[in-house]
């Protein structure tokens, strides 16, 4: 039995089911875990699609390292790129093709073999027998208590304790092979938020035996790690005793830290790289002329930036200024001189593509600081600066990371935008860790960063008064609907207070929100069932590279 929900949860029956409530029966493992995945629904099967070969590494760039190998310590893309294929999850998200999993998905038991549901806050979870460590030591139910208890201990104050564990109130083992987790309350993302990034199983044995989990990885997945260099890159290779049976099929994959772009895309056309992402329809068309071959598609990313104020710094905690801001940007001017025109418009603290959450296209760009002409805005947003006494003008920074390629291309339109309210704005780029380091220090006075993400969760680590990333935001309204958000079993509630979510942050500009930029994901000739994810960034995820492979004999002659 397959069990399908949408993306913040489905309506009373589709969360009642999700929870298990009024049946108690498991949920078996499906069969297309640990076997070819299935085609998109609706689609014919293809009659002569190409059977996996054996072999190959697989190279492409990773941008940054992980901070370390503790990959609760951040989990976020870097540790996901390094190490989403030596650690597994307790459930996995089907990505498949034509298939937005952001919006619409379906989360299958993977290290857990099947689970039930006594009521809607008990869950009991049997795990897969003969799953072994990278050790050769045996995955059991003493793995899946430590892993929630250290993920959720406050002292270690991981990310996953407030993004993947949030909900979660205790774990308890029944048996060698059986766990019971207990949630908060009902929720109907509990179980999915066990199948992503950030809620990996660690190995017990390996921390009481003295291993520290910042300098050693051992999981249970289809890649063991090999080599970790934080400077140059790092390479897994192929486990041998992995629990699919034939899987993976790829030797190994190699991700390259710290390459600029101009040397990623001069590697990707000598086919030393496999796998690329162009930041713009004009770079694909560049390389669709170089690349022989090449396979693309399209899709907009997760998140999209935002101009984030210091609220604790005058005079950012005046929402008349905040305001001006906001009616200041031109979204549509910002599309068109980062993206040529393509991507998306985002409301607050919602992706604009988020059908039936979101504030309808149509009616946003009628809104104050979306529609056009701008002058009217920018009348306004002149007067909200006098009355708030700074009708001099305003010297400011605004500080971004280098690594978001959107927002090295927004910064100076962005610029020039806000000059026209008075705003003298400094530019301040930095390297994503100086960025970061700086951004949780709070030393920013206007930060450009990703936002608006389609998953709950990050909404809520980002914009609740108990969010772990950009809390000066204390408003008791807001988190009412963000809990609202995260927790209704209903799912009209649940678009009532995302929509009500988006209205009030209209009003109060505690985020300015911009654009989503559309990313075209490349792959090599030689490549096979990879699917594109909704990021423009490269990454190699979890619930890839077990199935990915390669056309070892259609690779360059120094690759084969």
């Amino acid at each position: 039995m397959r069990q399908r929900f949408a993306a913040w949860g489905g309506g009373v029956a589709g969360a009642l089911l999700l929870l298990g409530v009024g049946s108690c029966a498991p949920a078996p493992a499906p069969e297309t875990a640990p076997s070819a995945p299935a085609a998109p629904v609706g689609a014919a099967a293809p009659v002569d699609k190409p059977q996996p070969k054996q072999g190959g590494v697989l190279v492409y760039s990773c941008t940054t390292a992980p901070v370390n190998l503790n990959v609760y310590v951040s989990n976020g893309p870097a540790e996901e790129r390094t190490l989403g294929t030596v650690y597994e999850t307790l459930f996995h998200l089907r990505h498949e093709l034509d298939v937005d999993y952001r919006i619409d998905y379906e989360v299958l038991p993977w290290l857990v073999e099947r689970w039930e549901s006594r009521d809607p806050k008990t869950f009991i979870l049997s795990l897969r027998k003969g799953v072994k460590w990278h050790d050769g030591q045996e995955f059991t139910a003493d793995d899946v208590e430590f892993s929630v208890r250290y993920g959720m201990d406050p002292a270690n104050n991981f990310r996953a304790r407030s993004l993947q564990f949030r909900y979660v109130d205790s774990a308890k083992v029944l048996d060698r092979y059986t766990v019971q987790l207990n949630a908060k309350q009902a929720v109907p993302d509990f179980i999915s938020a066990l199948g992503d990034r950030g809620a990996f199983i660690m190995p017990k044995h390996v921390l009481d035996r003295g291993d520290d989990f910042k300098k050693v990885a051992v999981g249970t997945g289809p890649f063991k790690l090999k080599d970790f260099d934080p400077n140059q890159g790092s390479l897994v290779v192929k486990n041998p005793d992995y629990w699919q049976a034939g899987r993976p099929f790829i030797d190994g994959i190699r991700c390259q830290y710290g390459m600029q772009a101009q040397h990623e895309t001069a590697a990707f056309v000598a086919g030393q790289l496999d796998i690329l992402h162009a930041n713009d329809r004009v770079q694909l068309q560049t390389l669709q002329r170089s690349a022989q071959g090449l396979q693309s598609s399209s899709i907009t990313v997760q998140s999209g930036l935002a101009i984030l104020p210091k609220l604790s710094k005058k005079p950012f905690d005046d929402v008349r200024v905040r305001k001006a801001i906001h009616l200041a940007v031109d979204r549509q001017g910002l599309k068109a001189a980062a993206l040529f025109g393509d991507g998306v418009i985002n409301p607050p603290g919602m992706p604009g593509d988020k059908p039936g959450w979101a504030i309808p296209q149509e009616e946003l760009l009628t809104l104050p600081g979306y529609r056009q002409p701008k002058e009217p805005d920018i009348a306004e947003g002149k007067r909200l600066m006098a009355e708030a006494g700074l009708a001099g003008g305003l010297k400011t920074t605004m500080l971004y990371g280098t690594n978001l390629t959107l927002g090295v291309r927004v910064a100076e339109p962005l610029q020039a935008q806000l000059a026209k309210i008075g705003l003298e704005v400094t530019l301040r780029p930095l390297p994503i860790a100086e960025a970061r380091a700086e951004e949780e220090k709070g030393a920013f006075e206007l930060l450009v960063q990703n936002t608006a993400d389609h998953e709950i969760k990050y909404q809520y680590e980002q914009l609740h008064s108990k969010g772990t990333r950009y809390n000066d935001i204390d408003d008791q309204v807001l988190d009412a609907l963000l809990d609202r958000a995260a927790g209704s079993l209903d799912l009209a509630d649940r678009k009532k207070a995302g929509l009500e979510m988006q209205r009030l942050l209209l009003e109060k500009n505690y985020i300015v929100p911009t654009i989503a930029p559309l990313s075209f994901p490349m792959w090599q000739r030689w490549v096979f069932d990879y699917v594109p994810e909704p990021s423009n960034v490269n990454r190699m995820t979890r619930s890839q590279g077990y199935r990915i492979w390669m056309d070892v004999e259609k690779m360059p002659p120094d690759r084969r």
